[in-house]
């Protein structure tokens, strides 16, 4: 098994150093793993190139078969350790970054003095990646907007308004509403969500074509680029929480919100730590799940 987590790891981290410092084996076991490994299938599986390391085609074909062998192997080790501890394993959750930063770690830390010896992997990604995740088992359950996410179980935790946000200044600052039809040819900052986009979805769906000049994976980056004039950008209001930079944020009209909550599978195949945390999280009062989230300044 330790061949194929190496292998997984290598992947992951696109080196075989940081697998092998990831995994506490020596560079050359790892080598060692995988040239065995290759030799049992009698495929090559990776190469090594200036830029990194790389799945040939057969590694990429038997790539997800590895890592499902991976998740099945760790869902019997959390088992075992569950029959000897029920409050023992480890819970890989994945997350848009706006609920990671502002709604999981809350939830962990309440969840942690319950449960102190359960282990938390949490793993950042557009809703493409985590679908991803969630076929292959590298996740136990994901958290994310309810409307991106296709073909999965869901629970619904919390709802999100989208705000416009803008550069200080802005000639639309002191509305107390945006109409985004006023925006529409300003230059646009878009987060980057994956194949599924709520913001450019709810604009097309109203014949708008935005003006979009920037694509950008990190929340915090496009409430910079939007301080520095660059354009403008619509974001979830929890997005725009606990922040230093400087911007207005007003609602839009018409109306853009979120559907924020759990999604996952099959419950009764996640390990039971991961069960365990999700149940906790339904049952338990919490301001991001019992109400209608809303930035401060609307």
């Amino acid at each position: 098994m330790i061949r194929y987590i190496a292998f997984c790891k290598i992947v992951e981290y696109g080196s075989f150093t940081k697998a092998a410092d990831a995994l506490g084996y020596t560079q050359a076991a790892v080598s060692q793993m995988i040239r065995s490994l290759e030799s049992e299938y009698k495929l090559t599986l990776m190469t090594r190139t200036r830029t990194g390391v790389h799945l040939t085609p057969e590694g990429e074909i038997l790539y997800p078969y590895i890592q499902k062998t991976v998740a099945a192997a760790r869902s019997l080790q959390d088992k075992a350790r569950e029959i000897l501890a029920m409050d023992a394993g480890e819970i890989r959750i994945g997350a848009v970054s706006s609920v990671s930063q502002h709604m999981l770690p809350q939830m962990i830390k309440k969840f942690g003095m319950e449960f102190p010896h359960i282990c938390f992997r949490l793993y950042e990604g557009d809703y493409t990646t985590m679908g991803d995740w969630l076929r292959s088992g590298y996740v136990d359950f994901c958290f994310a907007d309810l409307t991106a996410m296709h073909g999965f179980h869901t629970i619904v935790l919390a709802k999100d308004s989208f705000m416009a946000v803008l550069p200080k200044g802005h000639p639309l600052s002191r509305n107390i509403v945006v109409p985004l039809t006023a925006l529409a040819s300003e230059p646009m900052i878009v987060a980057e969500e994956g194949n599924v986009s709520t913001v450019l979805n709810t604009l097309s769906s109203i014949g708008i074509k935005p003006n979009v000049q920037y694509i950008v994976h990190d929340d915090n980056t496009i409430l910079a680029m939007v301080e520095q004039g660059l354009g403008f950008s619509i974001l979830p209001a929890m997005v725009l929480d606990k922040t230093n930079y400087s911007f207005t944020a007003l609602p839009t009209n018409p109306v853009i919100e979120r559907q924020i909550g759990i999604v996952y599978q099959e419950m009764e195949q996640m390990p039971l730590a991961s069960q365990q945390f999700l149940h906790f999280m339904i049952e338990s009062p919490h301001e991001y799940i019992t109400g209608h989230y809303r930035h401060p300044s609307e």
